[in-house]
């Protein structure tokens, strides 16, 4: 059995079927060592960024306010709006509401909501936001172990053996 794949291995495949696989080998090598390293570090950056303010807003701890809703785009009225702080001391304009109740919303709407020191954000109180941003990071780093991993074990194999 093992001599007929030999046998196969021998036979040299028509140009036309060697370009494809050439072609098809560069465009995952390009996705695998360019795109998904991308990816895989915005996903940890954004998760990493957003885990100790979601947690807070999850535990209610941050500056209570008003989210006041100033842009809807189609269904999602909540990627655009004012933060006011109760006591009036701060304002933040062109924030998104994370943890949004559901139910259809319009611009104008106000929702009670914590500014947890998200730069671009604000919270609703006790939210689960926390959870999707541990996931995120979570993955993040583990994506970037895998590539590490492969990496590593890509440079081990002699050259002749990595084409």
């Amino acid at each position: 059995m093992t001599e007929d794949r030999d046998d196969l291995a021998r036979v040299p495949l028509p140009v036309r079927q060697r370009e494809r696989l050439h072609r098809r080998r560069r465009a995952t090598a390009a996705f695998v060592w360019l795109v998904l390293p991308m990816l895989v570090l915005a996903m940890t950056l954004e998760g990493a960024q957003q885990l100790r303010p979601s947690w807070r807003a999850h535990r209610g701890v941050g500056t209570p306010g008003v989210f006041t809703t100033t842009r809807c785009v189609k269904a999602d009225c909540f990627s655009g709006g004012v933060w006011t702080s109760d006591d009036g001391s701060r304002t933040l304009r062109g924030v998104r509401l994370h943890d949004a109740p559901a139910g259809p919303h319009q611009v104008g709407d106000r929702i009670r909501a914590l500014d947890t020191g998200l730069p671009h954000g604000v919270y609703v109180a006790g939210g689960s936001a926390y959870l999707s941003a541990t996931v995120e990071l979570a993955a993040g780093v583990l994506g970037l172990l895998v590539l590490l991993a492969l990496l590593a074990s890509r440079l081990r194999r002699p050259r002749r053996e990595r084409s």
